[in-house]
């Protein structure tokens, strides 16, 4: 286990030395994109050294950089993301940008929760019940050589997780 800033500790890992980089960055859920300040304080809640306010193009690069480095050091990048208001547009623009690297999507079916209303959007909304997990890796096919997937090869892109005991 290495304790610090996972970008800065991984900027000095050999390029190709990771087989897996498994990563969820932070969903921008301050505001300043979207124009309203935020009711809750869920970003100052969870972040305590990230600014999860930035503009949207700020956000969109900062995603960028992310994968690039990911993609330097690592056979293969599971970038784990929710479309929420705040990722919409920057997803859309990641996955055009890195298409050459983009294999497959694994969905994280998850309990749907109830959507709280923000100042700038409509009150009735989709509940939320699943997460993207894009892979991304050295090509865009949907083969991965060198893993350890089941004799039979068979490993669903759907995976279901709802309660905190299946995270032991």
């Amino acid at each position: 286990i290495i304790c610090g800033d996972c970008v800065e500790v991984m900027k000095g890992f050999p390029d190709n030395s990771i087989d897996l980089i498994i990563t969820s960055p932070p969903y921008n859920m301050g505001g300043v994109s979207l124009g309203y300040k935020p009711q809750s304080k869920i970003s100052h809640k969870h972040y305590s050294a990230y600014n999860d306010n930035l503009l949207e193009s700020e956000y969109t690069e900062f995603l960028k950089e992310i994968i690039k480095l990911c993609l330097q050091k690592a056979r293969y990048t599971f970038f784990n993301m929710q479309m929420v208001l705040s990722t919409k547009k920057p997803i859309i623009d990641i996955l055009y940008n890195f298409k050459d690297n983009f294999k497959d999507i694994f969905i994280w079916h998850k309990q749907a929760i109830a959507q709280i209303k923000h100042p700038l959007t409509p009150s009735v909304r989709m509940a939320t019940g699943f997460e993207f997990v894009f892979i991304f890796g050295q090509d865009n096919t949907k083969e991965f050589r060198d893993v350890n997937f089941p004799k039979n090869n068979y490993l669903p892109n759907i995976k279901t997780f709802y309660k905190k005991e299946y995270f032991k």
